[in-house]
């Protein structure tokens, strides 16, 4: 179901990259990045259980090239903006720093989603705590196997309360993106550095 996004990305990255290589200018991609992951995110926020998965599929997609935009660009924005005697340790610390913005991202995130869904399920008369206990360890261990067995009321219980849960937390990521982007305009555009060994006794 994320191929979509994985496609834009794909697209997003390449294409941005050869326009860098043509242009040797990088600075506008970032801020463009952020700004369509907003949109993304905000066509994902408006979802509901009667909805396409098209619509959702190409949500997903819009947030794919926008992150495509950004993600692999930055790495090459901090590779040109440091010394090469430093390139390895400026490369190294931008991951580091990456994985704990994505670890932190998911930790926040996820705790707002599973806080909605805890409500929604408590507001629910449909969902007892006789048909969550059918599903093992409640909401969180259901799978396909485990949601077919369910009585259909059921399954259309728990599809409303992800449906009620779910869109929110895409809206509240829409200020997140844009922030970046306002962070990106203040990226410094500099000279493309030549390839590495090309170039050194110039």
């Amino acid at each position: 179901m994320m191929i979509p996004m994985t496609l834009g990305l794909l697209v997003s990255s390449i294409v941005t990259g050869r326009l860098i290589t043509a242009t040797g200018k990088y600075r506008i991609y970032p801020i463009i990045g952020g700004v369509v992951v907003a949109v993304g995110l905000f066509m994902l926020s408006q979802i509901a259980v009667s909805w396409s998965y098209w619509f959702i599929a190409a949500g997903m997609a819009v947030v794919g090239l926008g992150v495509g935009c950004s993600m692999q660009n930055l790495t090459l924005i901090v590779q040109n903006s440091v010394p090469r005697a430093v390139l390895g340790t400026a490369t190294s610390a931008q991951n580091y720093v990456r994985q704990i913005g994505g670890s932190l991202g998911i930790s926040v995130f996820g705790a707002m989603f599973v806080s909605r869904l805890t409500n929604q399920i408590a507001g629910s008369a449909v969902l007892g705590a006789s048909h969550l206990a059918a599903a093992g360890n409640g909401v969180n261990s259901l799978t396909p196997a485990i949601l077919a067995t369910l009585p259909p009321p059921v399954q259309g219980a728990i599809a409303a309360v992800y449906s009620a849960a779910m869109p929110p937390i895409f809206a509240w990521g829409i200020p997140v993106a844009l922030v970046g982007s306002v962070l990106a305009y203040f990226i410094q555009q500099r000279p493309m550095e030549v390839a590495s060994g090309a170039g050194q006794g110039e």
